[in-house]
Order: structure tokens, then sequence, then C-alpha cells
């Protein structure tokens, strides 16, 4: 699961394949959330990834559980999952790139990387995540709440510049971990006209980049302005307007 995605509210019945992630093979989890998964007796997980052949007597798994091959993860949270096992979230050997969350480590090894944040079955840690919902953009999330350990707590060099919802990342001092970006809101753009003055408002996150763009046939787009939005979250461009000019279109793009 590359970029961003989110396994969460599933539940494998008993011998089935099971409501998180199941990796036979080699397979990547990046800025990832599987959470509020349960795996019952013999379930894998939800997502399978195995060569033509399983395990048998294999355990419920909730999280993710990796049997053969290379999981490696990095700004991805595992957690508030169940199972019939000792290792409701991650269950054997992991190639951690840090920056992840992991509810509970029991059953697994790899998480021993600077940036990880790890609990166990006695100290369980908590992502503080809201139910799968519908926060903007194509698919439910799990969003983060106030509070939330992940929050700004992944590593920006490896995340992806939008989060699950297409929404830009970082909003805050650094990216958060896991598919959801707390604080994170869509750009907009605003055009007002006073006399021969265009105004273009540009709204988003505080201190991100942006690039205006502008066109007069929508197929070639010419930069005009490149600039970070203020503390406010905004950045104001006049552009010269004087009549008889063809009319012109505006983009905006972040970051």
């Amino acid at each position: 699961m590359g970029g961003s995605g989110i396994a969460a509210g599933g539940s494998g019945g008993q011998g089935g394949d099971g409501a998180g992630i199941y990796s036979g093979n080699n397979s990547d989890l990046l800025n990832c959330t599987v959470a509020s998964n349960w795996g019952g007796s013999g379930g894998l997980g939800g997502v399978t990834i195995y060569p033509p052949f399983m395990p048998p007597g294999r355990a419920g798994i909730g999280g993710v559980a990796n049997a053969f091959g290379t999981v490696r993860l990095v700004n991805t949270i595992v957690a508030l999952n169940a199972g019939d096992t000792n290792s409701p979230d991650v269950s054997g050997a992991f190639l951690s790139l840090g920056y992840n969350l992991i509810g509970t480590t029991n059953g697994s090894s790899g998480f021993l990387i600077p940036g990880d944040l790890i609990g166990s079955l006695a100290f369980p840690l908590d992502p503080k995540l809201g139910p799968l919902a519908n926060n903007g953009g194509p698919t439910p999330t799990m969003a983060l709440l106030p509070g939330s350990p992940a929050i700004d707590a992944g590593n920006t060099a490896t995340a992806p510049p939008t989060d699950e919802r297409g929404f830009p990342r970082p909003a805050g001092a650094a990216a958060d971990i896991g598919a959801f970006e707390y604080g994170s809101v869509m750009p907009t753009i605003a055009v007002s006209q006073s006399g021969e003055t265009v105004n273009i408002l540009a709204s988003g996150n505080a201190g991100n980049s942006c690039r205006l763009l502008s066109s007069t046939d929508l197929s070639s787009w010419i930069p005009i302005a490149t600039n970070q939005l203020g503390s406010d979250g905004t950045f104001l461009f006049s552009d010269n307007f004087a009549p008889g000019a063809v009319c012109r279109f505006y983009r905006l793009v972040m970051p």
C-alpha cells in the first residue's frame, strides 16, 4: 500500500482471511492506517499477499501479519486491532524504516528504529483516531483527534505530498503518521476584480509554498507568482487586467 491508505473496521471470520493485512511476500506500507480490525480464530489479513500456499492453523491477527516476505513500514499506524492471539496489531518480523505508531508490538520484531512510537499489551499506545467517516476526499478515513501522538511525528522527507483525501502535507511542523493529515485544508482560490486590477486570494495551510499560474486557453499555463502562505494561511496577488485584454484563467498549485 504505497502513498496513503486505510485498512479499517474489518472482521475476519473463523479461518477466514481476516481483517487487516496478511503478507506472505514483499510489501511496503507508507503512511497507512491499519486500525479497528478483528481477526477470528484462523483469520488472517483482509488484504492478503502470499505465495500459492498458506500456512495452516494460523491464529487470528487483526492488524498486520508477516509470514514469509519482507514487510517495510514507514509513517504508518497499526493499532486498536483485535484477534485471538497475543499479537493483535503486528505478528512476525518487520523492517521498520522509522516513524511508525504501533499500538502493541507483542509477537513482532523490528520496531526499534528512531521515530517509532510503540506500545505493548500491558501498555498499549492509543493513536486517538476518530471513526471511519467521510472527512473529505474520495474515500472514508479515520481522522487524527486532537492530542494524537501521531500529529507532527512523521518523517516529512518520506511522506507523500498529500494524504489519503488528497489534502496537502505537512499541515504542521512535520508530516503526521498515518493516512490522515491533521489540520490540513484543501487549497482554494478566490478571484475578484476592481477596475483594471484582478485580486487573487490563495488559501491553504499556513507556511506551505504555492505557485500561481495563468492561462488564456486552459492548455498552456504560465507561472506568474511563487510564494509561501502567510501565518493566516493566505497569499494575495494582484494582476493587471486592462480593458480589452484576453480572458485569463488562474490555477493554484501546492506544494
